[in-house]
């Protein structure tokens, strides 16, 4: 009987059949398509995010603890891929001669590093000048020293000795704020940015030079552990993988009370990505549920359109002494075949799009869960649209039940108790509390990018949509309803003498055309809505990539070959639009070193994008103009605002290296605002319109 059954709904009712297998393959696409993305996403994030942790962990050794056994009790706790001992040493000062003149800094850092060091953590140096070799030092130190590889320069230490050694290469320390992190420091107290003076030494070497001070002057020497851990034993979730990495740093912890501090850089890390994780599957939320709740309605719908004929054929085998127990059976296997051909269908389609797209497969580790969900779900959508309707209508089968009573319509329980405009309402308020506290889900303080996700704040759009889509069941419903003579007169010139029965008709099929018209109204809004989100999408993509670049192409030179001397040939390149100088320096603001840019505040916005935002005052143009009308003006940002109590209009005395003696002096700024932002430059900066004091690097943009 069930062989005849199925037989006969593919010969009888094939459009039926094949457009719910059509609707539950849809469904199943687009969970399995944009889940699968998801899930790959969030394993590159995590891939990604832990390549640009150069040390995993920094374990500070306590003074009277032995290194050794802190050691032993890492490599207890975790699985290290390697683990080496770092030395740190405080100075007085680096001295060094150069033009016939002496340069000396202030207090610096000296570290020593074991042999192979830099290959087994590539990024935490980056060569720039000579040769990894036994003495490196860092850029800012080079230029404040005028030093470069083959130079001499002399350690002052605090109690007078003086060592000298010779440099064999300039680095810069991409990582520098966690390389000289204050680890196990209270929140607040650490420094603020990482030391300006660093000489990195072999341990060798630095053990020649410090050796003495270790017993002598404990408190100036310190061990720390540098550690990478086996990174491939962390889940792919960045979620997991954050979750994993604190319990490993933890269990450490518990192993090493009072003997040893940790800084969980990976765990730091993929805190972040953990962030940006979830913000990705919001967005799952928004982009791939309304399609495939639109095609899961669908199913439905078409499944339900058939409910009459379904009711007939089963009222016939009740007739004809089959059971309700028989009736419900054959309406379950109907469900499981429209289900499995359809979830086989839409995962086959998943996989061609993610092939297509991607470049990978959906039946991969993390992905084929995605896909087995969605299977599932697509499985529960047909027996949601083909069995409970049978369930539900099989008690009713007697022969009195197919008497048609109009009895009138009644309005549903949504339309009695006004739901529709309850939703709306409640939306409203949930988006007026959002735009009243200013809540943004991306987040750019001083430069660095966060995500602040409220998920309170999504019920605006969702409830105010529900409230749409009722409202227009409601308003459809109540248009057919009473609007029987209108539809007439206007089906008169097409339908003739038949426009009354046309009407009534129409009257008759009110719910299928109400539910007919809100399912296109929801397809236009959803496509609309995805539109939406696709331009918003690219355009911050642009101002992202503007923000960042600065500009379509960045030319740099430095001090001995300043690019500004081919800035008319620049000019002239054809295809060229406009070519704009803007120089980079290094100004103190009391003992910070501060980055200064020097722009044409008339003419900048000729080669770059220069949004509102960017400035405190909410107009780029207001605020260039008084930078340009103002002598020796200066935008500063926040967190310079906040921390030396300043306001516009304020002197601010930078101290900047002159060219003529290569010495810092006071230098008087006038502050005539606060930015936010700015291409190219980083968090903590400053903007100058006087560029021509300062000395280093030079550019165009």
């Amino acid at each position: 009987m069930m062989r005849l059954w199925v037989s006969g709904l593919i010969s009888a009712r094939s459009m039926q059949f094949f457009g719910s297998i059509a609707g539950v393959a849809l469904t199943v696409a687009i969970l399995a398509t944009i889940g699968s993305f998801v899930s790959r996403s969030a394993a590159d994030m995590t891939v990604r995010a832990i390549a640009g942790v150069p040390v995993d962990w920094q374990i500070a050794v306590l003074p009277g603890v032995d290194p050794a056994s802190m050691e032993q009790a890492a490599r207890d706790t975790v699985q290290l891929a390697s683990l080496d001992r770092v030395q740190y040493a405080d100075v007085q000062a680096f001295e060094a001669t150069a033009g016939g003149t002496v340069q000396t800094t202030g207090n610096g850092k000296v570290l020593g590093i074991p042999p192979g060091y830099p290959d087994r953590y590539p990024g935490q140096f980056r060569l720039l000048l000579g040769q990894m070799g036994n003495v490196l030092l860092a850029q800012q130190t080079a230029a404040n020293l005028h030093v470069g590889p083959g130079d001499t320069i002399r350690i002052l230490l605090s109690d007078g000795p003086t060592t000298m050694v010779k440099v064999s290469g300039i680095v810069e320390l991409p990582d520098a704020d966690a390389m000289f992190q204050a680890i196990g420091a209270p929140p607040g107290s650490a420094p603020q940015a990482p030391p300006d003076n660093v000489l990195i030494l072999s341990l060798d070497a630095w053990h020649q030079v410090f050796g003495a001070l270790t017993d002598s002057k404990p408190g100036s020497i310190q061990s720390q552990l540098h550690a990478k851990l086996v990174r491939q034993t962390l889940p792919s979730d960045p979620v997991a993988a954050h979750l994993e990495a604190e319990q490993l740093g933890r269990h450490f912890g518990v192993r090493t009370t009072g003997s040893a501090l940790l800084a969980n850089n990976l765990a730091a890390r993929l805190e972040a990505v953990r962030e940006d994780a979830l913000y990705a599957r919001l967005l799952f939320l928004f982009l791939a549920l309304p399609g495939a709740l639109l095609a899961a309605l669908l199913t439905v719908i078409l499944a339900r359109a058939t409910t009459e004929h379904r009711r007939r054929d089963q009222f016939l085998l009740r007739v004809c002494g089959v059971s309700l127990v028989q009736i419900v059976l054959l309406s379950a296997a109907e469900a499981l075949l429209e289900g499995l051909a359809g979830a086989t269908a839409g995962l086959l389609v998943a996989e061609l799009i993610s092939r297509a797209l991607f470049g990978a497969s959906i039946f991969v580790i993390g992905a084929v869960w995605w896909s087995l969900l969605s299977a599932v779900l697509g499985i529960l959508l047909a027996f949601f649209a083909v069995l409970l309707p049978a369930w539900r209508n099989a008690p009713l089968l007697p022969v009195r039940a197919e008497v048609n009573i109009d009895r009138g319509p009644e309005s549903p329980l949504w339309q009695r108790i006004w739901l529709d405009v309850l939703f709306i309402l409640i939306g409203a308020g949930f988006y007026w509390r959002s735009a009243a506290t200013g809540y943004q889900v991306v987040l750019a303080p001083e430069g660095v990018a966060a995500t602040a996700v409220d998920y309170s704040a999504f019920l605006a759009p969702l409830l105010i949509a529900a409230g749409l889509v009722l409202a227009t069941l409601r308003f459809v419903n109540w248009a057919i309803a009473h609007g029987r003579n209108a539809a007439a007169r206007v089906l008169r010139p097409i339908a003739g003498a038949l426009s009354e029965t046309v009407a009534a008709t129409l009257v008759r099929q009110s719910r299928r055309i109400t539910i007919g018209v809100a399912t296109t109204a929801l397809a236009f809004a959803f496509a609309a809505s995805t539109a939406i989100f696709n331009a918003t999408y690219q355009a911050q993509a642009r101002v992202d990539a503007e923000l960042t670049n600065g500009s379509d192409v960045t030319v740099a030179g430095s001090s001995e070959h300043p690019v500004s001397r081919f800035l008319d040939q620049l000019s002239k390149v054809p295809g060229l639009a406009a070519a704009e100088p803007m120089q980079h320096r290094y100004a103190y603001v009391g003992s910070d070193l501060q980055d200064l840019y020097g722009i044409d505040a008339g003419r900048i916005s000729r080669a770059t994008t220069l949004s509102n935002a960017y400035f405190a005052n909410g107009d780029a143009k207001a605020a260039l103009a008084d930078l340009a009308t103002t002598k020796n003006g200066v935008f500063v940002s926040q967190e310079t605002v906040n921390d030396y109590q300043l306001a516009k209009g304020d002197t601010i005395n930078l101290r900047l290296q002159f060219a003529s003696d290569h010495q810092y002096h006071s230098v008087p700024f006038t502050i005539v605002g606060v930015v936010r932002e700015f291409p190219t430059a980083p968090e903590g900066l400053l903007r100058g319109s006087q560029p021509q004091l300062h000395h280093g690097n030079d550019g165009c943009t």
